[in-house]
């Protein structure tokens, strides 16, 4: 059992440490502009990276919304009137030449919405199955204090395992850097919060262990 212990403590502390420093380093040291990003910034991107909120992209989606399904009929009232496929494919060429920036906003700012939600989600869920890890580990440690180690160490595993998951690397930079950051900023948070609740765990659990030596007989010690 003290073999299994240990082991599990040293992978858990060496993959906390390691998600640490990558979430620290995401944040603080990674560039996040090249110098190649001005030749391709439309308007939209610059609206999307200084929102502070999901209204305000909710406010420029709509227009551009409005804008493409007019346009979108207007497309399909001309293919109504041409008679030949070769004629319609030019007419959607055409088209889309002349209305592709349009298009190209409405298709960003959908995306960037979608993210900012998709990363929201993730926020939650991370608070919900980081509880869940706890509250395993918690009633495990009480378990195994209790005496019974084998069952306790069956919740301490997978409460370890889900505060492992849901706190390791999983976002990469995109969309909104306001959501973005409040994601990574969580995922530092409950990192170090979990290292430390390991690292106390296991100091309690050895000054209970020595405890246990001392106020055994001399004979039983060792």
């Amino acid at each position: 059992m003290r073999v299994l212990k240990i082991t599990a403590l040293l992978l858990t502390i060496v993959m906390l440490c390691a998600q640490a420093v990558r979430h620290i380093y995401v944040a603080y040291f990674q560039p996040r502009t090249s110098v190649l990003d001005e030749y391709a910034k439309t308007d939209a991107d610059e609206a999307i990276r200084r929102a502070t909120a999901l209204e305000e992209l909710l406010v420029l989606y709509d227009p551009a919304k409005k804008q493409v399904d007019a346009l979108d009929k207007e497309l399909k009232d001309a293919l109504a009137s041409a008679t030949t496929r070769e004629e319609r494919r030019l007419l959607e060429e055409k088209f889309q030449d002349q209305h592709g920036k349009e298009y190209a906003r409405e298709a960003q700012l959908q995306a960037a919405i979608e993210d900012w939600e998709h990363k929201n989600q993730q926020v939650t869920e991370l608070h919900v199955f980081w509880a869940f890890g706890i509250g395993l580990f918690v009633i495990g440690a009480a378990l195994s204090a209790a005496g019974r180690e084998w069952l306790g160490m069956s919740l301490i595993l997978p409460g370890v395992v889900e505060m492992l998951w849901w706190t390791s690397p999983s976002i990469r930079f995109e969309g909104c850097p306001v959501e973005f950051d409040r994601l990574l900023f969580n995922k530092i948070v409950f990192t170090l919060i979990t290292l430390a609740v390991v690292i106390a765990a296991w100091l309690l659990n050895e000054f209970r262990d020595k405890a246990k030596l001392f106020a055994a007989p001399p004979d039983r010690r060792g």
